[in-house]
């Protein structure tokens, strides 16, 4: 036996786990105690066990039947959980959008970060449209947060005013491009960058 295999038995107590019924439904209630989270997150933590349990052992990795069981389980506790209120993809979303705004993120990477979280299309719609009354303010508040953090725009610790023309039209066509990358419209960039007529133009 290799070096690397006794290692891996040593921290496993010296068996492969094998998922069972009641290890899934333990390990989806730790993780929803931890972590506020979405069903496809959930369903990725309780879908790895199998996997690693599949990847140790040999003998489970070709129990094809044994693994489908499995999965049934963690569809029924997804289904459980939904059904509770432990699991809430539209309260996940609507939560995480407003912590991503209060950190500086913009609509485009909100979308994103909850699309990564296996959060469906209609609900990052709603979650979003929520937003339209009050959508230039989030969208400001949430630009503003990210020049803070990056210290540009309004929070530069220099003011382009004081340097070279040449100077201050690199300085400023960086950070636009910085508010660009982050997702931040033209107009939105414009505003946090001082409203300087040179962003974004040719000279």
């Amino acid at each position: 036996m290799s070096k690397n295999r006794k290692d891996t038995r040593r921290r496993s107590g010296g068996r492969t786990r094998i998922p069972t019924p009641e290890s899934l439904a333990a390990a989806a209630v730790r993780y929803l105690s931890r972590y506020a989270t979405s069903e496809a997150n959930l369903r990725r933590v309780l879908k790895n066990s199998i996997r690693r349990a599949a990847a140790a052992d040999g003998g489970f990795a070709r129990d094809r039947e044994a693994q489908r069981k499995l999965l049934n389980v963690i569809d029924s506790l997804i289904e459980k959980h939904r059904k509770s209120g432990a699991l809430d993809d539209s309260a996940y979303a609507a939560a995480k959008a407003d912590s991503l705004r209060r950190t500086g993120h913009s609509a485009k990477i909100i979308a994103l970060r909850l699309k990564r979280d296996g959060i469906a299309d209609s609900i990052i719609s709603s979650v979003l449209s929520q937003e339209k009354t009050i959508a230039g303010k989030a969208e400001l508040s949430a630009a503003l947060a990210f020049a803070k953090r990056k210290k540009i725009g309004l929070f530069r610790l220099s003011r382009p005013q004081e340097e070279k023309a040449t100077e201050r039209s690199l300085l400023l066509r960086r950070e636009f491009a910085a508010m660009e990358r982050a997702g931040f419209s033209y107009d939105t960039a414009r505003e946090i960058l001082g409203g300087e007529t040179e962003i974004g133009t040719d000279d």
